[in-house]
């Protein structure tokens, strides 16, 4: 019969408790991967102004962004791609610098960490095309990817924002309607004394 020292017991206990952790944090990284999502922050309508005497249309200002659902799971390098053929002869985009229009189609890039909450890191400008009429309509579709630690993560599909063009100048309205209602002061009138 042999006898087993405490402290090689001791070690080969501490090696399958070290190892078992290793293999379980690694479960958990891929389940927390798993567990993620892409998200795209776009507005889900939008009116654009026609020209004034027909002139050309003021540009709107178009903000989206790209943000995840887990904070353990580092998600980088996003690349935003937009569908524009759904805007012919209903608007015209004004690409920033960090997108690649090729066709119908354009790439933007969102440099460095995609937060867990929006931040709008694609700032496009939009504007009612020329010999568009008031009432038309078109659709930007949407997609994206970015990188983790387990490779490529997408977004789910079906993000669009749907353009509407609108008379006037400028359709839009700054106040939201419940704040102009109650923005004149009341008058009161009594006896002066």
């Amino acid at each position: 019969m042999h006898r087993v020292s405490v402290g090689r017991a001791l070690r080969l206990g501490a090696c399958g408790t070290a190892f078992a952790g290793l293999f379980v944090i690694g479960l958990g990284a891929e389940t927390a991967a798993a567990s993620d999502t892409l998200w795209i922050q776009s507005p889900y309508e939008l009116n654009v102004p026609l020209g004034v005497d027909g002139g050309e249309a003021p540009a709107r200002s178009l903000d989206l962004g790209l943000y995840h659902d887990n904070s353990n799971v580092s998600v980088t390098d996003g690349r935003l791609t937009l569908d524009v053929f759904g805007l012919a002869g209903v608007a015209d985009i004004i690409w920033p610098a960090n997108c690649t229009p090729e066709g119908t189609v354009a790439v933007c890039t969102v440099d460095g960490e995609i937060p867990v909450t929006n931040v709008d890191a694609v700032h496009l400008g939009i504007r009612a095309a020329t010999g568009a009429l008031k009432g038309a309509q078109g659709t930007l579709s949407y997609t994206a990817t970015a990188t983790t630690p387990s490779g490529t993560m997408k977004s789910p599909q079906g993000f669009t924002t749907t353009v509407t063009v609108a008379s006037g100048p400028d359709s839009r309205s700054t106040t939201p309607a419940r704040q102009r209602a109650c923005s004149r002061a009341p008058t009161f009138r009594g006896r002066s004394a």
